[in-house]
């Protein structure tokens, strides 16, 4: 009877542990808990770093690739300024007419640019990399791109109060045609078309032209402004200027050509 009642004692002693127990349990549990939530975020938090790095090596191999693209178009001018030096030394008599030399070098400047364009008003959005970006604005234009179109792509110097104008270098000068042209196809094109999150602002896309070209498309258009009726436009590097509707279009290749805008 005795060894009974120590039995039960003991058995009661452990029913009155028994909340403790549960409660140390129940600690345990959530402590467990908290350790796979900690698990789960340091993964998520790996996974990000993986995605940035993978960008950051994307960005390095797309600046590596304009590297060599500069030093290519460097030179190929090189080579062009070496070939008219030698002419002016075989052919010392000549009058070399300065300007005209510099619109030449500037044309050749220009056709280093055949395959670029260059987009105004399509901001950057975190998360989305550009390349992504230029296919989604490739299918708002109806002009898909494949794997292996898009040679290079990067952001100019930001303007005031507008974000930094995109430049895309083609595989060719013909796919680049073809954006131009599709852009001409819809002629008001939004941020948001591109990307829903974007704000309902314009999208510019324009061939890509040279400072020289740039500077030279401005006098066209001032010379151009007071004729009534008078049109400018760019189509594959070349300027043109048509005075009204029954002219024959202008080429305006130098400075020498903007005389025949106003003759």
């Amino acid at each position: 009877m005795a060894e009974v009642l120590r039995d039960v004692r003991i058995k009661l002693g452990e029913l009155r542990d028994l909340p403790v127990i549960k409660g140390m349990v129940a600690e345990l549990t959530t402590t467990t808990q908290n350790i796979a939530t900690t698990v789960n975020q340091l993964s998520n938090d790996m996974a990000t770093i993986n995605t940035r790095c993978s960008a950051l090596e994307a960005s390095n191999i797309a600046l590596v690739a304009r590297c060599q693209a500069l030093e290519e178009v460097n030179a190929s001018l090189g080579q062009r300024l070496e070939q008219m030096g030698q002419q002016l030394l075989e052919n010392p008599t000549n009058v070399v007419n300065m300007t005209s030399l510099h619109d030449k070098i500037e044309r050749l400047t220009q056709q280093q640019l055949r395959q670029e364009i260059i987009i105004s008003g399509l901001p950057s959005v975190e998360g989305v990399p550009i390349t992504e970006m230029i296919k989604k604005l490739g299918t708002a234009l109806q002009a898909p791109t494949g794997p292996t179109d898009i040679v290079d792509t990067y952001r100019l110097s930001p303007k005031p109060d507008a974000a930094p104008p995109l430049v895309v270098r083609f595989s060719s000068a013909f796919i680049r045609d073809v954006w131009i042209d599709q852009k001409r196809k819809k002629p008001l094109l939004t941020a948001s078309e591109v990307l829903p999150s974007l704000p309902n602002t314009k999208v510019y896309v324009n061939e890509r032209l040279s400072a020289y070209s740039l500077n030279l498309l401005t006098e066209a258009r001032a010379a151009a402004k007071p004729l009534r009726g008078a049109k400018v436009w760019v189509r594959r590097g070349t300027i043109f200027v048509r005075k009204d509707g029954t002219s024959a279009p202008i080429r305006i290749l130098d400075h020498d050509d903007l005389a025949r805008i106003i003759s």
